[in-house]
């Protein structure tokens, strides 16, 4: 199953957070980031980039390197860097067949996180972690394949949640079975999830945080229901864990927080997770009515791994700053287009 996944460590933190959406927000810090995929032993471009509009003109100041996944599809992206204020961006791509640097649009493949940093203040007295800037991010959606090259088509692709869930689709079709999300659902309901991408650390629960709402004033159904989580393994469409609670439609929202567990036989990668909403089946011959759901995914097997290869020598990272050019500063910078763009090693990270 093909996947890509970033994920992020605040210094002093023990956790690793998988991002979930291309573009996240979080408060200045120093921070380190690790890519997760199926692309085993590739070597790729490392280009981490920083747009300083602090300064007339605008620079973007961008650090490259060359690097590559081991056997565990894991990679360093950044080491412990002090984020400050402003706009990041992350790109891992192909290198040439010769294994040279190319430009990013005439790479075969390549995939990008945004990084919105904001100085704290006063009021930020929660959590530092990033938070998706999509507010539809907490929302599950199917992105069909593209033969596109664009950089949000290629990273919602082959996004850990959309790649398992069409695994799933697929794998259940073959055996005749029909996927939940092929299920007609009533649309006076939601579910949203505080979080849709979890780490599964060995023998620690994990805790799906979420809430039911009512999307009209009076939906056809009411009264009693149920409140389901499934986990599957995408690849074989196995059941892995599944659990329900009685649930009233009556008393929406409602909010909900369950703890899982993986059990320590779980093979793959990559579990889909599902939470839904049922109706009470009034006769057990006759299913109950799906009314809402949502996914999540959990990764398994690499917790162990995160810390080891982020720890070890990631290399050198080569530094350029270039002038950002824009209508506003285009007369004041026509004199220094001549000259070449700085080149320089990376001294100071923390710049």
């Amino acid at each position: 199953m093909k996947y890509w996944e970033f994920l992020i460590q605040k210094e002093g933190d023990e956790t690793w957070l998988p991002l979930e959406t291309q573009q996240v927000e979080f408060l200045e810090g120093r921070y380190r980031v690790v890519a997760h995929t199926d692309r085993v032993n590739t070597p790729m471009v490392i280009r981490a980039s920083q747009l300083i509009t602090e300064e007339m003109p605008p620079r973007q100041r961008v650090r490259k390197r060359r690097g590559e996944t081991n056997d565990a599809g894991l990679v360093v992206v950044m080491p412990y860097v002090h984020l400050k204020p402003g706009q990041w961006d992350l790109v891992c791509s192909s290198l040439s067949p010769t294994g040279d640097f190319i430009d990013d649009v005439d790479a075969s493949w390549r995939y990008q996180e945004q990084l919105q940093v904001f100085a704290p203040t006063e009021e930020d007295w929660s959590s530092e972690w990033p938070i998706p800037t999509d507010a539809s991010g907490a929302q599950s959606t199917l992105i069909e394949h593209s033969d596109s090259l664009s950089t949000t088509n290629a990273t919602q692709a082959d996004a850990p949640l959309v790649q398992a869930q069409a695994q799933l689709k697929d794998n259940m079709e073959r055996q005749g079975q029909s996927p939940a999300s092929d299920t007609p659902i009533d649309l006076s309901y939601r579910i949203s999830l505080q979080q849709q991408a979890f780490l599964a650390r060995r023998n620690q629960s994990m805790t799906i945080t979420g809430q039911v709402q009512a999307l009209v004033d009076t939906p056809q159904i009411q009264g009693a229901s149920q409140l389901w989580l499934r986990l599957q393994n995408p690849v074989t469409a196995q059941v892995i864990m599944e659990a329900h609670r009685p649930l009233s439609l009556d008393r929406l929202p409602a909010d909900f927080k369950v703890k899982i567990q993986l059990p320590t036989n779980v093979r793959t990668r990559v579990v889909l997770g599902e939470v839904s909403l049922r109706s009470a089946s009034v006769d057990g011959n006759e299913p109950a009515k799906i009314l809402s759901s949502t996914a999540f995914t959990i990764t398994a097997g690499i917790a162990l791994l995160l810390d080891d290869i982020a720890n070890k020598d990631h290399g050198e990272f080569e530094e350029e700053i270039s002038v950002v050019f824009d209508d506003t500063n285009e007369a004041h910078l026509s004199a220094d287009r001549s000259e070449p763009s700085l080149v320089s090693p990376l001294l100071d990270p923390t710049l």
